[in-house]
């Protein structure tokens, strides 16, 4: 009947309208919470500093440049060290998957050689289909990199404007 047609389109209407409305609050959203919870995080080094005598600009000042200096030095050291070792897999990768296959293959590894031949070559293909999947799909990869890069830029501007809010929650 057209009644229940229409009630059925105005609530999936409404469905879809409030949808589009929370996600374009749910980033701001987001980042409140994320500035509430930062300021609740870092208020008691920020109190111990004022019970010091410090001023109260000075506390979050001192304890945002000690975070910063701290994550500084975590990813000065980490950063370096995970670079090192994406590029030596990027490296050794087509390698281990020969020295794979040859150990699939192989009637000399103890473990598979119960395994049929038949078996042990259709192991083996199955790796090279992979080698291949792997080449042609280089472009997608990419792609996905790239989206992955940009939702690590957004969590960096999310990560920068967090500790503003809350240092305005504190200033308060």
């Amino acid at each position: 009947s057209p009644r229940v047609a229409g009630c059925a389109w105005g609530c999936f209407g409404s469905r879809v309208v409030s949808g589009l409305i929370l996600g374009r609050i749910l980033a701001g959203v987001t980042v409140l919470i994320g500035g509430t919870f930062f300021a609740y995080l870092v208020f008691p080094p920020i109190a111990w500093l004022e019970q010091r005598g410090w001023p109260r600009w000075l506390a979050i000042a001192t304890v945002y440049v000690a975070l910063g200096l701290l994550l500084g030095g975590i990813f000065a050291f980490l950063g370096p060290r995970i670079a090192f070792e994406s590029r030596t897999l990027g490296q050794d990768f087509p390698g281990l998957l020969t020295q794979a296959r040859d150990s699939i293959v192989g009637a000399n590894n103890s473990l598979l050689s119960s395994v049929p031949l038949e078996a042990r070559e259709s192991a083996a293909n199955l790796v090279d289909q992979l080698v291949v999947q792997l080449q042609t799909q280089a472009g997608a990869f990419a792609g996905q990199a790239l989206k992955i890069a940009l939702s690590v830029a957004s969590v960096i501007t999310a990560l920068i404007i967090i500790p503003v809010l809350a240092a305005y929650i504190i200033l308060d």
